[in-house]
């Protein structure tokens, strides 16, 4: 039995640590206002390998209220310079057969700057149906944020991203 043991159990911490697959969803529900969240954490797309803390996290959300459902990306941009995120028009994302679908944040976009210089502006953008199975039946290639007056590209774990979103209306968002 000690040798079975001794065995399986560093197999069992191997294949355990090993996983790859995206978990990190989480369920809240706010009793005071009747509003239920779903929504992912940490899916990043990155600018070159995470150099500078340089990325954005694209993170699919749904909001149950009274029966109705509203599907979000929740957007956050990380960076050590500023980008001032127009907010129309603003992501422009580049499917790899050339087509680019363009996206605007719904409402203002938050800014902030965090210990270091570090700079966050953060919002969401709403998704229907139509937009969501854009985004998730083509291959996406680059994101591009649009700013005040520059932009900038994103590419690097941008397939990751996809999948976890696919995974995610998979669980929690079935599209029509």
């Amino acid at each position: 039995m000690k040798k079975i043991l001794l065995i399986v159990l560093p197999m069992l911490l191997i294949v355990g640590c090993s996983s790859t697959s995206f978990e990190r969803i989480v369920n809240e529900y706010d009793e005071f206002n009747k509003i239920q969240t779903i929504y992912q954490k940490d899916n990043w797309v990155l600018k070159n390998n995470w150099e500078g803390g340089e990325g954005v996290g694209l993170n699919l959300a749904l909001i149950k209220k009274d029966y109705q459902e509203q599907l979000i990306l929740k957007f956050h941009l990380s960076s050590s310079k500023w980008l001032f995120i127009e907010e129309n028009n603003s992501f422009k994302f580049l499917f790899t057969d050339g087509e680019i679908l363009t996206l605007s944040p719904s409402g203002p976009v938050k800014t902030d700057v965090l210990s270091g210089g570090h700079i966050k502006e953060w919002g969401v953008i709403k998704l229907d149906n139509v937009i969501l199975k854009k985004l998730l039946s083509k291959e996406l290639k680059t994101l591009r944020v649009i700013g005040v007056d520059y932009h900038r590209d994103y590419s690097i774990k941008i397939n990751m991203v996809q999948d976890n979103w696919r995974k995610f209306s998979e669980l929690h968002y079935k599209i029509n």
